[in-house]
């Protein structure tokens, strides 16, 4: 499985470290009408999700499954069923955040080590 985690703004979600995590990792739905949908639920709550009118939906980008209300994901294949929204966007409840848990991983060309914020992808450097 290729490396990634959340671009949910203070969701610390990732398979970097749990290989045999619980969680699963979606792309975003390539149907126009299901992003601009998604797209609503990221504005709706923009606090937590960090959604700007930057955000830019790319090939990279995934968002795990704490995210989805169970009935989405298909308990067999662990796959979000069609037209699935994410609906569960919370703020942290502690001092953690992806600034201070990930200080060696880059989003581009900016590293992660101050609370500035991208929802780009991140890789491992």
């Amino acid at each position: 499985m290729p490396k990634c985690m959340c671009c949910v703004r203070f969701c610390n979600s990732s398979n970097f470290v749990e290989k045999k995590s619980k969680l699963h990792f979606f792309s975003w739905p390539k149907d126009e009408n299901v992003v601009e949908t998604w797209l609503k639920a990221f504005s709706d709550n923009s606090f937590v999700t960090g959604f700007s009118k930057y955000f830019k939906v790319t090939n990279n980008l995934r968002i795990c499954s704490l995210h989805f209300e169970a009935k989405f994901v298909n308990e067999n294949t662990k796959r979000l069923i069609k037209n699935a929204i994410p609906t569960i966007f919370q703020l942290p409840t502690h001092h953690s955040t992806k600034a201070s848990m990930y200080n060696n991983y880059k989003c581009g060309q900016d590293t992660i080590n101050k609370p500035k914020w991208s929802i780009e992808m991140c890789t491992l450097h």
